[in-house]
């Protein structure tokens, strides 16, 4: 066993950490804390420090080339869109429809029984449980002594 103090008492440390804590909340407070510092400074000053930047003057573009054929515009005939049909209302149906009765409408008939057995399937191995990776177990104890 480790004689140091801190092994068995963890409240020390807590106790010490909260110190440090309160001491940097001073510290702060104290003026270690930089304060920002509003200054006025006059448009004159900024503008004798920075130039303000020129206007870029564009060169006029060239004139456009004369041209000679003029193409006239062809307009396209826009047609209105194809009518849609209408729903039919009337329950009588079309003279080509098919007729169906009930009788057609019956169960179809049944399969023909299978003549061969069919071979059973192989089981499939069994996969064994990969193991877990080992840790190495930490206390407290342990974790301080590798710091």
């Amino acid at each position: 066993m480790q004689s140091n103090p801190f092994y068995r008492q963890p409240i020390v440390i807590a106790g010490i950490v909260a110190l440090l804590h309160v001491g940097g909340l001073v510290a702060l407070q104290n003026g270690l804390l930089l304060r920002a510092y509003e200054l006025v400074v006059p448009v004159e000053m900024i503008s004798q420090i920075i130039e303000p930047p020129q206007p870029e003057i564009a060169p006029p573009p060239p004139p456009p080339a004369p041209s000679t054929i003029v193409q006239p515009r062809v307009k396209q005939d826009t047609q209105p869109p194809a009518p849609q049909p209408l729903a039919n209302t009337d329950p009588t149906p079309a003279p080509n429809a098919p007729v169906v009765t009930p009788a057609t409408l019956a169960t179809p008939a049944p399969l023909p029984p299978i003549a061969a057995p069919v071979a059973a399937s192989p089981a499939p191995a069994a996969i064994a449980p990969t193991p877990a990776p080992q840790r190495p177990m930490l206390s407290c104890h342990a974790a301080m002594q590798i710091i």
